[in-house]
């Protein structure tokens, strides 16, 4: 992501900017980000899952 955004960057430096490489570098960017937030709330989700599977079978109450 911190590559396309410098990529971004210098493409917003040139004298005549190439408006479509900027939207496609920003759907990049984008796209890149989605997933990202995907995959942390999945983990997230799935330790959490574990961590109350873990507590039941020790047989501690979270609540």
């Amino acid at each position: 992501i911190s590559e396309k955004k410098l990529a971004l960057k210098k493409l917003m430096l040139e004298r005549n900017i190439n408006w479509s490489q900027v939207e496609k570098l920003n759907e990049e960017i984008g796209d890149m980000s989605a997933k990202l937030k995907t995959d942390i709330m999945k983990y997230r989700y799935e330790n959490s899952q574990n961590y109350s599977n873990n507590n039941e079978d020790l047989g501690i109450n979270n609540n």
